[in-house]
């Protein structure tokens, strides 16, 4: 996750909905390359949550949610500016999460490896998650397919 920043804004009600649309952005162009709804099962709670390259640590947080703003205004008009709050993990800032890199990393590059696939303390412990996945490994399809790998494995036994 180093190189992301992981941001949400809340808000009173979900308008993205209320517009007909899922919530969910991919953009090549502006701060955020991702958003999703992420409104609660009981939809009583409302907030959109994505990703802001990594890039952008080296502005302010209050610089990087005017950015944010001003792109969400393009698909869902001034309204975005009466969020309730707004969260970030710059994550490179964690100290155990992250670490410098002597060259570029790309996006999901160590996803995968075929270690993850080994079982430990005889074959009753498996790392599972979706960086594991080698081939959707950092998405959600990632983590179902390494829950059934997992899951196939162990009822082996």
């Amino acid at each position: 996750m180093g190189e992301s920043i992981k941001i949400a804004l809340y808000f009173s009600i979900p308008f993205w909905k209320e517009k007909g649309t899922s919530g969910t952005i991919f953009s090549n162009v502006g701060p955020i390359p991702e958003m999703y709804d992420h409104t609660n099962f009981e939809e009583s709670k409302f907030a959109l949550k994505g990703f802001l390259n990594g890039s952008y640590y080296s502005i302010s947080k209050e610089e990087r949610l005017e950015l944010i703003l001003t792109q969400l205004e393009k698909y869902y008009s001034a309204q975005v500016r009466d969020y309730q709050g707004y969260e970030e993990t710059v994550w490179r800032n964690e100290e155990f999460t992250s670490t410098a890199y002597k060259e570029h990393v790309l996006p999901h590059q160590n996803n995968g490896h075929a270690m993850y696939k080994t079982g430990l303390l005889e074959n009753r412990l498996y790392l599972s998650g979706t960086e594991t996945d080698p081939h959707f490994g950092g998405y959600m399809e990632g983590a179902i397919r390494s829950a059934k790998y997992v899951l196939n494995e162990l009822t082996k036994v």
